[in-house]
């Protein structure tokens, strides 16, 4: 199987994903140092420019953008308006800063996994304002179960960037990035069948010599495989290469059939 296929199979996952939510009553943005007062707005909301090219143009042009501290909703802006132009590595690079600055949300919420939140309101919490100053709501609250349910309300908007980034690093044959970033969404979700398929497939190409790797790639598939998943038949497929992989000691000493040079190609059918 072919890298391109690969890449092309590992994107249709993070397609499937539902539309970023719209962040309703934010504030407007704060211009960025260096910046001019107008700022691309986040996504799901109509452009306060009526020419997408002209956003982007004001973007590539603002000086010091890619290295200037933002918040988590300036990073999903920017990254937004570059996922509209199909501009991968400007996508992946923003995203990958919003994605980071929910890493302590992540964290806290791992932590508060085991506690059982029940029917807990969480009141404090009001997941359409600023991601940062809600974790920061979340983290005073004094009991565990309202800890825990005040993160769970936040927890969707890092689940939302987490697969449109792992997206992108695909698109950008990034693989190692995306095994990286569905690593940290698998750890907030282990029963995810999304997380499970993607990084099964992505131990599969990163690690397909180490043996672990590839016992792990296998359990996570069997899930996906197993399950009633519009990719079971593919984690079967997948499963089938693993076999091989382990039988061989390694996927690259699997030995590969030769294509027929005169047979006529054949494209990938979808998942």
């Amino acid at each position: 199987m072919c890298l391109h296929f690969v890449l092309w199979t590992i994107s249709v996952v993070a397609l499937q994903m539902p539309p970023a939510a719209s962040p309703g009553g934010m504030p407007p943005h704060p211009p960025l140092e260096g910046q001019a007062p107008t700022h691309p707005p986040l996504g799901g909301q109509t452009s306060r420019f009526a020419d997408l090219p002209d956003v982007i143009s004001r973007l590539d042009g603002t000086p010091g953008l890619k290295e200037t501290p933002k918040t988590f909703e300036i990073a999903v802006s920017i990254a937004s308006e570059y996922e509209k132009v199909h501009r991968v590595e400007e996508a992946a690079l923003y995203f990958g800063q919003a994605f980071e600055k929910t890493a302590e949300l992540r964290g806290l919420f791992v932590q508060r996994r085991g506690v059982e939140v029940g029917a807990t309101p969480c009141e404090a919490v009001d997941a359409d304002k600023a991601l940062e100053l809600e974790v920061a709501k979340a983290k005073a609250q004094k009991p565990p179960a309202m800890q825990a349910a005040c993160l769970g309300l936040l927890v969707p908007k890092a689940v939302d960037v987490g697969k449109r980034l792992a997206l992108f690093q695909v698109l950008a044959k990034d693989m190692e990035g995306a095994k990286k970033t569905w690593e940290a969404l698998w750890a907030l979700d282990e029963t995810s069948l999304e997380a499970a398929y993607a990084l099964g497939v992505l131990l599969l190409e990163t690690e397909g010599d180490n043996m672990a790797a590839l016992k792990r790639a296998e359990q996570l598939l069997k899930k996906v495989a197993s399950a009633q998943h519009l990719r079971a038949n593919s984690a079967k497929g997948f499963l089938g290469r693993i076999e091989a992989a382990l039988e061989a000691g390694g996927n690259s000493k699997v030995q590969r059939p030769t294509p027929n040079a005169h047979a006529p190609r054949q494209a990938p059918t979808p998942l």
